[in-house]
């Protein structure tokens, strides 16, 4: 709590905190923690997954385990810290979609939805960072947007403060959309500072009906089915879509918000799967021999 008093962790995080740390609770919360060690590690990880929980979540609740007994140790009330070795998670295939299917599912969704869906896919952005967007984050003369903290809202890390180049089609799109909302309101009345807006003129919460309604539409699938697409994925295919154009690493991280050497682009964002991709990483070694 003192840490969120002093900006140093967001209130989400201790949130969440609390929430993995009462599953903890449940299965330590009567042993002195200096008596914590790698059986009891071990012991939880095994009821948890007998509970069925994704190996991703019991791995982030041992992780607090281990970050409390780190704790426990800077207070002088444990002599060593906690060695955990983390349950292996399987990476999942996602199927994500092309440029293209983004372009055919812009057609099929409303006006102020397809704007906020063509800056997810064109920025990366994290719709939490397009939900609290204002209107003054907009540069429309360097055509950028900066993402920065707003009263109790702030960015993920520091590393999420970050000013985004965008493309000279959307800055005008936004521009557009702008002049227009401003057109709407009565002599006197104070506009809204959010760039996008829900129903009441409050923020926007969530798309996915909508989006699921354009995705059916737009004849998006892949076996068969409607692609399921949320709006994190677009952030992925964001990252996708440059690694496969070969723009490297060090210039992707800071466009996504990421720490500079951060694994978790590569881990988690990157899903390199077009077949122009795949096909580009095929060796030919036989044009020598053809040629002889």
């Amino acid at each position: 709590m003192e840490r969120v008093e002093t900006v140093k962790k967001r209130q989400i995080s201790l949130e969440t905190n609390a929430y993995r740390l009462a599953a903890l609770l449940k299965l330590l919360g009567n042993m002195d923690i200096a008596t914590i060690g790698e059986d009891q590690v071990t012991m939880v990880q095994r009821e948890r997954l007998k509970d069925r929980k994704a190996p991703a979540t019991i791995n982030s609740e041992t992780r607090l385990l281990k970050q409390i007994v780190r704790w426990a140790l800077d207070k002088g009330l444990v002599g060593r810290e906690l060695n955990v070795e983390k349950i292996p998670e399987p990476r999942r295939r996602i199927a994500l979609p092309t440029q293209k299917e983004v372009e055919a599912i812009l057609a099929h969704l409303p006006e102020s939805t397809a704007l906020l869906v063509h800056l997810l896919g064109e920025t990366g952005f994290p719709s939490g960072e397009a939900f609290h967007l204002q209107w003054n984050d907009l540069d429309f003369q360097q055509n950028t947007i900066s993402v920065q903290p707003k009263g109790p809202w702030t960015p993920k890390t520091q590393h999420s403060h970050r000013t985004v180049a965008l493309t000279p089609t959307l800055m005008l799109a936004l521009g557009a959309a702008r002049s227009a909302y401003l057109a709407t309101l009565d002599p006197g009345e104070e506009p809204s500072p959010l760039v996008f807006r829900g129903r009441g003129g409050g923020r926007v919460w969530d798309f996915r009906k909508a989006l699921a309604t354009a995705v059916a539409a737009a004849g998006v699938t892949r076996a068969g089915q409607p692609l399921h697409i949320t709006p994190h994925m677009f952030r992925k295919a964001h990252a996708t879509w440059l690694a496969e154009r070969g723009v490297n690493e060090a210039l992707l991280q800071p466009r996504l918000g990421h720490a500079p050497g951060s694994r978790v682009t590569q881990e988690s964002y990157v899903h390199v799967q077009s077949p122009e991709a795949l096909k580009a990483t095929v060796i030919f070694l036989d044009n020598h021999r053809r040629t002889a």
